[in-house]
């Protein structure tokens, strides 16, 4: 069964789980990264965390409220280029960080550019706290498509070790039971 992990990660937490997942189930992986509009800084996929606050033009207020009003405006961010053919996948594991109750909006852009239809689809989140309706409203924007599973890390920085070995037999659960 082909398999594919594909994500967004702000920090380090959803990019660590989505690696341990693929390499569990021998798995490709896509990683999203947005272009334009702070590419440096908000939708930053951050190598190394710390670097964030040392990035030029680096305001965290202005990109918390920004990040909040990108959700809250359904936004597609635009992506570097990726390959990716749905036809390729029997089973499609997606992730994202919860955002202002949701999922992330570059994950909208994948969606829409992707167009997946009648695929097996795990999902997953890391959050700090609140979930909100992030894998409610990932099922609903995945209409046509089977998700088999679904599953949440809360404050994974603080727990990381323990959920990427928690992550990879999750994903080896979920892949064995199709």
């Amino acid at each position: 069964m082909n398999s594919i992990v594909v994500y967004f990660s702000y920090d380090e937490s959803t990019k660590a789980l989505a690696e341990a997942m693929a390499s569990s189930i021998g798995a490709d992986l896509l990683r999203l990264v947005p272009t334009g509009e702070f590419t440096r800084t908000y939708y930053h996929h951050v190598e190394n965390p710390e670097q964030i606050e040392t990035t030029p033009g680096y305001d965290p207020d202005k990109e918390h409220i920004w990040g909040s009003e990108s959700v809250t405006m359904n936004n597609s961010p635009e992506l570097e280029p990726y390959s990716f053919d749905p036809n390729m996948y029997d089973f499609i594991v997606l992730g994202s960080p919860v955002w202002a109750l949701t999922y992330a909006p570059p994950i909208n852009t994948f969606l829409q550019e992707s167009k997946i239809q009648g695929k097996k689809i795990a999902l997953f989140c890391t959050h700090e706290g609140m979930i909100g309706g992030a894998l409610e409203n990932l099922k609903k924007a995945l209409k046509g498509n089977e998700v088999v599973q679904e599953s949440d890390f809360e404050s994974p920085s603080s727990r990381l070790e323990e959920y990427i070995e928690t992550a990879k037999e999750w994903v080896r659960e979920v892949k064995e039971s199709l």
